[in-house]
């Protein structure tokens, strides 16, 4: 049963988690050049 919590939890965490990689990736990328 798919309920709004659900999708709640699933469509917040997913957003994050890119930005999280993206600012990593251009961090670890700043620091190496």
């Amino acid at each position: 049963m798919i309920t709004g919590w659900t999708l709640f939890w699933f469509a917040v965490p997913m957003p994050l988690l890119v930005v999280w990689a993206i600012y990593t990736y251009f961090k670890e990328g700043k620091d190496e050049g």
